[in-house]
């Protein structure tokens, strides 16, 4: 596929992909509501020698990534818990603390993890004060004074905010995650989609009898769609019946492969709105009395109309197909797009082919709003000609302007 036939597959399956983003956003704000908040607070202790020499810097350097092990020890942290009265255990604490130190520091961050910010802070406090008195009381020798003082320079403030979940990224990460996987299903249910949409579709699902396909018209693609000429598949068609009327009163059949489908009466009315625009006398009737009635009877009584317009059903026996082909001198084949599957096109290929009936077009129309929404659309209503419009269109010469 190249990149025409992803916009293509986005642009045709759009309501997949805005469904599943929007139902990866409705999941990671639910993951935002019942995942429980962590917050850390962090307190700072900053490590120096009682030496002035620059040995003594050297030493501290070299030794105060030692002391980050002693943070979780039993001696820190043992006595944090009787001085807080924690319910918890040792190892239950220090699976919630944690060390660090920055590159090129003599520092010593001491880090704690709780779903309470002020239990957070007031337990990296003690920590850090606890693990002073502990680090000292390890470098000095028996009865000598420690070679490093350790000062608490930054204590912890209970956080404003949770370390995690955090909303902004999860919504970020949902929004993401939705896009693509919607993109994906998009394209996907794209490629698995069998109806009919362009005239690419069109010409693959009908191939060729006897190396000759009917002529497809259809609505061209970018910019040719606003043209007056060509952006319209009524206004080619009229244009052709329109020539074929010239000399002699025609009838025309018009089928949708899709049965219940109402782009045939649809058509058939904009058609007969075309021919009248250029003086040729229109009617739009069903198939029978009962058609026609469900047709608003629209054109009824309009005996002297040039063209005759009418709507079949594709589901007819063969013998009345057959009887109703012959009655009429041309029949045309409405696809609405993505209301025909293309085993239906192939269907009624075969069908008409049975009783020996070329089509003189396939028409390939555009779906309405209602349709595209899966709305019932009810079949339109064409007003007859008023009196004396009928009147100058019978009494003007077949094709020329009333």
């Amino acid at each position: 596929m190249e990149l025409h036939d992803y916009l293509t597959a986005l642009r045709r399956h759009w309501r997949v992909w805005a469904g599943v983003t929007v139902m990866s956003l409705l999941a990671a704000l639910f993951l935002n509501a019942v995942l429980p908040r962590t917050y850390v607070a962090t307190a700072q202790v900053f490590v120096a020698s009682t030496s002035e020499s620059t040995a003594g810097f050297q030493f501290v350097t070299q030794r105060v990534k030692s002391y980050l092990d002693v943070v979780d020890s039993p001696a820190v942290l043992e006595p944090v818990i009787d001085e807080l009265a924690l319910d918890r255990s040792l190892e239950a604490l220090r699976a919630d603390v944690s060390a660090g130190n920055p590159a090129d520091t003599s520092r010593v961050d001491i880090s704690v993890t709780s779903c309470d910010p002020a239990q957070a802070a007031a337990i990296a406090n003690a920590a850090a004060e606890r693990f002073t008195t502990a680090v000292e009381e390890l470098e000095a020798p028996a009865g000598s004074t420690s070679p490093v003082r350790l000062t608490v320079t930054g204590p912890a403030s209970p956080p404003a905010s949770p370390e995690s979940p955090r909303s902004d990224l999860l919504l970020a990460l949902g929004l993401v995650v939705g896009a693509f996987l919607g993109a994906a299903l998009a394209v996907v249910r794209s490629r698995m989609d069998t109806s009919l949409h362009t005239p690419e579709d069109v010409r693959r699902a009908w191939g060729t009898v006897d190396g000759r396909m009917p002529p497809l018209l259809a609505a061209p693609e970018g910019r040719g769609r606003r043209s007056r000429l060509t952006g319209r598949p009524a206004a080619l068609l009229a244009r052709r019946l329109e020539a074929l009327a010239e000399y002699r009163p025609v009838r025309v059949l018009l089928i949708s492969p899709a049965p219940g489908n109402t782009a045939p009466l649809r058509l058939a009315t904009e058609v007969a709105g075309e021919l009248r625009e250029v003086g040729t006398a229109a009617a739009v009737s069903g198939t029978s009395e009962q058609d026609t009635e469900a047709a608003g009877q629209v054109g009824s009584g309009d005996r002297r109309a040039r063209v005759r317009l009418a709507v079949g059903d594709p589901l007819l026996p063969v013998r009345d197909r057959r009887r109703l082909t012959g009655q009429y001198d041309a029949v045309v084949l409405v696809l609405e797009d993505g209301r025909v599957d293309a085993a239906e096109l192939r269907e009624m290929r075969d069908m008409l082919d049975v009783v020996q009936v070329r089509p003189l077009a396939l028409v390939l129309v555009p779906a309405t709003r209602a349709t595209l929404r899966g709305e019932a659309v009810p079949p339109p209503v064409l007003d007859p000609l008023p009196t004396e419009e009928r009147r100058r269109a019978d009494r003007a010469p077949a094709g020329s302007a009333s």
